[in-house]
């Protein structure tokens, strides 16, 4: 899984060089509302949503929203902080093999479900960022 560094880099990637080509494209009536209608949903104009969906394409890579960012980072805390506390939990036995009475107080349902709970949210931010460019 890319690191949400990354992800960022990625949906920025094309920001920061200067844009100094224009593209014009001539849409009918009903595709300029189906633009319009789509760019109120991510972007603020519907130049940006273009913008996106054209960089999107051409680099392969989705561009996320600042709140899918946002939430993909939310996500990567809760796991890495998973990831902390078993590995406290691998060093304290592996010093100790008494110490296999700390594995009886967890709470294993509740980690599960957390990991579960950050897969689905990364997925459904995943396949929304694949509809919404593929589209």
């Amino acid at each position: 899984m890319e690191n949400a560094d990354n992800i960022k880099y990625l949906s920025n990637i094309e920001k920061r060089e200067p844009k100094s080509r224009q593209v014009k494209i001539r849409l009918t009536e009903k595709q300029a509302s189906e633009l319009k209608r789509r760019a109120k949903n991510f972007f603020k104009s519907p130049t940006g949503w273009a913008t996106a969906l054209v960089i999107s394409n051409l680099s392969n890579h989705p561009i996320f929203s600042d709140t899918e960012l946002e939430e993909l980072r939310k996500v990567r805390q809760e796991i890495h902080r998973i990831g902390i506390n078993l590995n406290q939990i691998s060093r304290s036995i592996n010093m100790d093999p008494k110490n296999t009475s700390q594995l009886y107080g967890l709470d294993w349902p509740a980690i599960i479900a957390s990991v579960n709970r950050a897969r689905d949210t990364v997925d459904k931010i995943r396949l929304a960022a694949i509809k919404r460019w593929s589209a």
